[in-house]
């Protein structure tokens, strides 16, 4: 057996931050991590020098179009190439739990090929150890495929959305860990202000894909966006708790303080750059505007605020009596 971690994952200084923490949290049981890091990269990057490590291999993505939303078809490859048996397929911001840690090689083991381990998906909110505990929660009841026991056929979907976090589908080809036997801890919503740039940039990036990466084949205008990305600005008043101490008793709290300095520059040149090439009236009907930072960009070129037209006001007030029919959504509490 051969268990190899695998990243594909954007060179901005919070995602190699949070690295430090994922890696730390799996290092001593794995046998090797490989790194790639997505388009636009930066081999000179003086921030890398801390995964100069035994064990870490770390590559550049050479992909011109980013036709997944990580290089996740890339990545396997490489692992291949290493000759991995099993492979652990992360983002930089999710990290093991101890549980976990301690006990992954002997999950691992028992695996066949094209078999799956599923996990809780612990998501802190926040704080970093702080988790979303409230069952109305989409972020507070999630599972997902993160270990795979390699069978030389799978690959992934080319979709920029819903592609698996594994190769090959999800069937009845996995077993499910109970959350005390390990979990996987995402980070993402604990720099709140990061988050929100990044899931507007997502938003804004969907709507220029050709429908051909969509799952549906179908290209998807941008009242379909807003509904799409719904819970990732509307946080529908979060239950929190503290989280048990075992999950990160092998993290050294230092790299868990710097979750939260602020990434904002990356994001500001980006949507910057974005904004000069495509014209930013057309993305009006988004829900990106609370942003303070892109509605400045949007007043400084079109000389107004950002307003949602009639029908997507009608469309969007629908949605929420949906969910609230659907889901008993907590619009007010």
């Amino acid at each position: 057996m051969k268990l190899i971690a695998l990243y594909g994952v954007l060179q901005d200084k919070l995602n190699i931050n949070l690295l430090k923490i994922s890696i730390a949290s799996l290092y001593s049981a794995v046998d090797e991590v490989i790194i790639l890091f997505d388009t636009p990269n930066n081999k000179k990057d003086k921030l890398l020098s801390h995964f100069n490590k035994k064990k870490i291999s770390i590559y550049f993505s050479k992909r011109k179009k980013k036709i997944t939303n990580a290089p996740v078809a890339e990545v396997l490859k490489l692992g291949r190439k290493h000759k991995g048996t099993h492979f652990i397929f992360l983002d930089a911001d999710e990290a093991f739990t101890y549980p976990l840690m301690k006990n992954i090689r002997n999950y691992a083991i028992n695996m066949k090929p094209g078999e799956k381990l599923v996990m809780d998906w612990i998501s802190m909110w926040k704080k970093f150890d702080y988790y979303r505990c409230d069952k109305k929660s989409i972020w507070s009841n999630l599972s997902k495929d993160f270990v795979y026991c390699d069978n030389l056929k799978d690959k992934f979907f080319n979709y920029y959305h819903d592609y698996g976090r594994t190769p090959g589908e999800l069937n009845n080809n996995f077993k499910q860990l109970k959350r005390a036997e390990g979990a996987i801890m995402h980070f993402q919503f604990v720099n709140w202000e990061n988050y929100q740039f990044k899931q507007a940039w997502n938003m804004c990036h969907t709507a220029l894909l050709d429908k051909k990466y969509n799952a549906d084949n179908k290209k998807k205008s941008l009242a379909a966006i807003n509904r799409m990305y719904f819970f990732t600005y509307f946080e529908n008043y979060p239950t929190t708790e503290k989280i048990k101490f075992i999950w990160q008793k092998h993290i050294n709290i230092k790299f868990l303080k710097e979750i939260n300095k602020d990434n904002s520059i990356y994001w500001k040149k980006n949507f910057s750059l974005l904004f000069k090439k495509q014209d930013i009236a057309k993305f009006e009907q988004l829900n990106i505007w609370h942003i303070p930072f892109l509605k400045e960009l949007f007043i400084n070129k079109i000389k107004r605020n950002p307003k949602t037209n009639f029908l997507n006001k009608i469309i969007f007030y629908l949605f929420i009596l949906k969910l609230i029919y659907k889901q008993g959504l907590a619009i007010i509490e």
